[in-house]
């Protein structure tokens, strides 16, 4: 029977819980990225019902003869000034002051298994604090805000959260997917399912006689299996790259970099499938932000794709730990040029001379899964090519007006993609888009008033001469086929853009729909 037990606190790094257990390249990387976010203390929970490891424990540990035990425990890591035994009972008799304090310096949490060689449970850990304002990280959008309660302390870190893989009942593909569905964007589809969970719907339909637990990890079609089964879509892009023999070598960076960041923006994750470079080794692992990069951006027959040129990517891999920061390369194969990911600490990290990351491998990403909610239907391979096609007729539209005028100027448009709901377009969106702009509440009216009504999801469309200069957005119907997909309206954002709109529709541009003037 389970005892009950004391709250525990420790500096941190000196004989702390996390610290104490054997070295693994996850452990390292955990104590090296709090230790960047300046941790000071550890709160231990000796005593904690983790709802993953439970059912990890129902499904597998609990007929084991090894005598597995079903309670964990749970690390709270703080920075700032010391916790002290005096502090949290003031919190816990509700200082609003004190606990102000400890939310402030909250890091995150860290759940320890009772499973040797797979320690580290469910762990969610705050982002580094930003350094670079005008390229910052994108990862809000797929984020979610985890709350906790210690002895009635209730405190709150937003991220995905990351876990080991125990190979009993999850291996990477699985642990990929729980990332997945923990955004936000699916709360009102599913309620996040345990790792247990997603690898017993893998094998529903799709076993092809292997059996379940202990778990060998999962192919392609198990994922999408287990994707149907949490009541979502799967989304499924290959690589564009591809070898003599037809096989798919990998990615172009450009296309790697634009199709993850439309799906980040989207509020989705996105699961890489990848090669370890030099093995015969297949991994999976879940990319949940990216860096922007503006002064990077690649042109695809004069357009500038906006996410094209980006250089980092976030990623939570298994193998390593939670907002790994990848650096996007290139890499020359017997076909092309294909994307590569590799490891690499900021170079802020306090571990860079003893880095986890170091010697780890190169991963060569060849296919990509999106789990996406049923209604949206468009695929973004089909938005992107809608928007490269509208951008690059209004692009022709601006030089023959230039060139009408004796204007010998080249015009470099870019282009981004995303899908929306209807609502978060109409407020944050436009809000963000147009700030205190008097047209702002005449542009939200127009589209309720003048447009026919919309699909939950929208695809948008943006254009515009730089990340700053938005010239138009064009909203796509998402709930039809990738052939049919027709255009609900374009937003536009400068007073001289409906005459090269229009000389693109005369173009053979096709059918940009309800004109809203936004200036």
């Amino acid at each position: 029977m389970h005892k009950p037990d004391a709250l525990r606190i420790y500096q941190f790094g000196v004989n702390d819980p996390l610290s104490a257990h054997a070295d693994s390249r996850q452990k390292k990387y955990l104590l090296c990225y709090l230790r960047d976010l300046n941790a000071a203390s550890v709160l231990e929970e000796p005593n904690y019902f983790d709802w993953d490891y439970l059912a990890q424990f129902s499904g597998f540990y609990s007929v084991s003869s090894r005598g597995y035990v079903n309670i964990c425990r749970r690390l709270h890591f703080f920075s700032g000034k010391p916790l002290t035994r005096d502090r949290l009972k003031r919190a816990a008799s509700g200082s609003q002051r004190i606990r102000r304090e400890l939310q402030n310096d909250y890091l995150g949490f860290v759940v320890i298994r009772p499973l040797d060689g797979a320690l580290l449970g469910r762990t969610v850990v705050r982002w580094y604090p930003e350094t670079l304002p005008y390229t910052p990280r994108v990862f809000e959008p797929a984020a979610r805000a985890y709350r906790v309660h210690v002895a009635g302390i209730p405190l709150t870190v937003t991220g995905l959260a990351w876990q080991q893989q125990d190979t009993g009942v999850a291996a990477c593909a699985t642990v990929s997917l729980w990332t997945l569905f923990q955004s936000s964007a699916f709360d009102e589809f599913h309620a996040i399912p345990t790792t247990a969970k997603i690898t017993q719907d893998a094998h529903k339909s799709a076993s092809l006689g292997e059996r379940t637990f202990p778990s060998k990890g999962l192919n392609v079609y198990q994922m999408l299996e287990a994707i149907k089964e949490q009541n979502l879509s799967p989304l499924v892009v290959m690589g564009e790259v591809q070898a003599s023999n037809g096989s798919v070598s990998g990615f172009s960076k450009a296309k790697f970099a634009s199709t993850c960041a439309s799906l980040i923006r989207s509020g989705f994750p996105v699961i890489v499938m990848a090669r370890i470079e030099g093995q015969p080794i297949r991994h999976a692992v879940c990319l949940v932000g990216f860096r922007e990069n503006h002064g990077n951006q690649v042109a695809q027959n004069d357009v500038i794709l906006h996410d094209g040129g980006i250089d980092y990517v976030y990623v939570n891999d298994d193998n390593l730990g939670p907002n790994v920061r990848f650096k996007l390369n290139e890499k020359t194969v017997s076909s092309g040029n294909v994307a590569v990911l590799r490891p690499e600490a900021p170079t802020q990290s306090s571990c860079k001379d003893q880095d986890p990351i170091s010697n780890y491998c190169d991963l060569i990403p060849y296919q990509i899964v999106v789990a996406t909610p049923h209604e949206l239907r468009l695929s973004t391979e089909t938005l992107h090519e809608e928007g490269k096609q509208k951008a690059r007729a209004i692009q022709n539209a601006l030089q023959f007006l230039l060139k009408a005028q004796n204007q010998n100027i080249s015009i470099h448009l870019t282009l981004s993609i995303r899908f929306l709901k209807i609502a978060e377009y109409t407020g944050n969106e436009l809000g963000q888009t147009l700030g205190s702009s008097p047209h702002l509440g005449r542009v939200r009216l127009s589209l309720s008033e003048k447009v026919p009504p919309m699909s939950l999801y929208v695809g948008v469309v943006r254009i515009g001469f730089d990340v700053t200069t938005p010239l138009l957005d064009v909203l796509y119907d998402t709930t039809d086929t990738d052939r049919n997909h027709p255009v609900f309206a374009h937003m536009v954002y400068h007073e001289h853009m409906p005459i090269p709109i229009q000389i693109a529709k005369s173009k053979g541009a096709g059918d940009f729909g309800v004109a809203i003037p936004a200036y």
